[in-house]
């Protein structure tokens, strides 16, 4: 899924960034919110809800997920 998005979304840097800390740290909250949102913008809702569950789970409680 990840290489699919770095090819499609014009985001590159965004997702490059936040693909490598999810390699380092696969529950990294930010950068599954980042993805998440970057996937909601183009319109790829499923990837983006599931990488928002996934951001959730890793804050529980948070008021910024």
């Amino acid at each position: 899924m990840l290489q699919l998005l770095f090819e499609v979304l014009p985001f590159g840097g965004d997702v490059i960034s936040s693909t490598e800390a999810l390699d380092l740290d696969p529950g990294h909250t930010d950068s599954l919110y980042l993805l998440g949102t970057l996937c909601a913008e183009s319109g790829r809702m499923d990837e983006a809800l599931a990488l928002m569950i996934r951001a959730a789970a890793s804050a529980p409680g948070s008021p910024m997920i």
